[in-house]
């Protein structure tokens, strides 16, 4: 079953936010990306964040789940879908990275690049500690 596919369960996401336009306008400056391939990206981030619980309604709760291949965009793609959670309400969001050290800092590092953290208002944290908490709520 592909809920993406399904019509009429999707709300209205934000999609020109600051911080998608910032990650869109650094892969662009890389030349990481052609433009309708962006669009792509964007559009499919879209329709994953439409399927949460609106951070401005009641209290709801949902799971989901993104599966990909190796090598087949995966971090750019949940790299949108955070920018436009951020754009869209939502104040955290987790990645889990990998059970090995090196894959996980490499995640980090890569996230931390292309989200700009620091200059807009998201901030990342490698593995954070419980002294962190007062700075993520």
């Amino acid at each position: 079953m592909d809920p993406l596919g399904q019509p009429g369960r999707l709300r209205d996401i934000d999609i020109d936010g600051a911080e998608i336009t910032r990650l869109g306008d650094g892969h662009r400056e890389r030349r990481e990306i052609a433009e309708d391939e962006w669009e792509d990206v964007v559009d499919t981030a879209a329709r994953a964040l439409a399927q949460c619980p609106d951070p401005s309604g009641p209290p709801a709760r949902a799971t989901g789940l993104a599966l990909g291949k190796v090598q087949s965009g995966k971090t750019m793609s949940y790299t949108a879908l955070i920018a436009l959670a951020a754009d869209n309400g939502y104040r955290a969001t987790v990645v889990l990275a990998g059970t090995k050290n090196p894959l996980r800092q490499q995640t980090y590092n890569r996230l931390s690049h292309d989200l700009q953290a620091g200059r807009g208002h998201l901030i990342a944290f490698d593995n954070p500690l419980p002294h962190d908490a007062d700075v993520i709520r």
